[in-house]
């Protein structure tokens, strides 16, 4: 009480003197401490080679250009750029570009290098004068880690892999009879209503991992995800815009085929009428395709077979970059086989990697 009344005293002191810090003040403060947390320097990002350096980042270029390029400065780095968002929508397309060009206005030595999800991104971006390349960030995957099902009978008759967000639309599952549904919650984008909608539309459900609603849920591990894969024998994926999709790639690589809507972000790109159906975004559309595919589904491990050679031709346009204009050593299976199960693009410090970059 008493440190209270002294408080109280002084603030009334100082703002008789008018010696209160300003309203500016506190605001720049508070704006420090914000970008000064811990957390403010972790995105998504995988170290390709430490020499030459080299960055796979799903990261915005501007928060690079505040957290891991001002320390390497010196360095020739090229940054393959993920947006994670498909470049089809102009707001994003340019608010990407213009972040790039600003980052390597301030870091001349830095080549930022856009991976674009489709070949229409490549003709939209490419305008700018940036650099962008075709390479779908879904032939980035761990095949390893999603792998078909070698025994026991499928449990349900499809799969939904997608976070409780509006643009994902899970709504439109609600007509598979058997549907297992894997979830997680970005605070960011969670709408209480559009929760409570889903909550009563997918009531027939079984939820992996808990009820979303409740203290069931609880997040899955990648294993565990593979392992609930093994139990459906139809994978749904239902937005309609959004990036590449990562949960469609690892649909095909546990051999499942896919009902999609239509889509821009670049999920189509692995797909094969052998073993996707894109079909109209009404539920009684999506479970008529998927009973489809329960009565007549594609030969045992051709869709993954299939999905690997689509993979694997992106993996040798990349390899061909870094081996021809950045001096990479030659990739091997090897190479490939230690970079995707070991440095898969993840949650990290960015001044972790750059002192693991300006150390080498």
């Amino acid at each position: 009480m008493i440190t209270s009344n002294i408080f109280v005293s002084k603030a009334l002191r100082l703002w008789r003197e008018r010696r209160l810090p300003s309203a500016a003040f506190w605001i720049s403060r508070a704006f420090k401490l914000h970008r000064a947390r811990a957390w403010r320097s972790y995105d998504m990002i995988s170290v390709v080679s430490v020499n030459p350096p080299i960055l796979l980042t799903g990261c915005h270029p501007s928060k690079l250009a505040v957290y891991l390029q001002p320390p390497l400065a010196h360095l020739d780095l090229t940054i393959f750029y993920r947006a994670g968002w498909t470049m089809e929508d102009e707001a994003s397309r340019l608010d990407r570009i213009a972040a790039i060009k600003d980052a390597q206005t301030r870091f001349p030595r830095h080549r930022y290098i856009l991976a674009a999800g489709t070949p229409r991104e490549v003709e939209l971006v490419a305008p700018s004068g940036g650099r962008v390349e075709f390479l779908n960030e879904n032939a980035f995957i761990d095949e390893h880690s999603f792998v078909p099902a070698t025994e026991g009978a499928p449990v349900f008759d499809a799969v939904l892999d997608a976070q409780i967000a509006p643009y994902k639309r899970l709504e439109l599952a609600a007509g598979v009879a058997r549907l297992l549904v894997l979830t997680y919650i970005y605070e960011g984008r969670f709408v209480q209503s559009y929760g409570d909608r889903i909550r009563s539309s997918l009531g027939h459900a079984t939820w992996a991992n808990g009820n979303f609603w409740d203290e069931s849920y609880h997040r899955l591990s990648r294993s565990e995800v593979a392992d609930w894969y093994k139990q459906a024998r139809v994978g749904l994926c239902l937005s309609a815009v959004e990036g590449p999709n990562l949960a469609s790639i690892q649909y095909l690589l546990a051999d499942l085929p896919v009902v999609s809507t239509p889509s821009l972000g670049g999920r189509d790109v692995f797909f094969s009428d052998e073993y996707a159906a894109v079909v109209p975004p009404e539920p009684s559309a999506v479970a008529r395709a998927v009973e489809q595919f329960v009565r007549d589904r594609p030969p045992a491990m051709s869709i993954r077979r299939k999905t690997l050679e689509k993979i694997y031709e992106f993996r040798r346009r990349f390899g061909d970059i870094l081996v021809r204009e950045c001096g990479h050593l030659v990739l091997d299976e090897a190479w490939w086989r230690e970079f995707t199960t070991n440095r898969p693009v993840a949650y990290q410090d960015l001044h972790r990697v750059a002192a693991l970059l300006r150390g080498a």
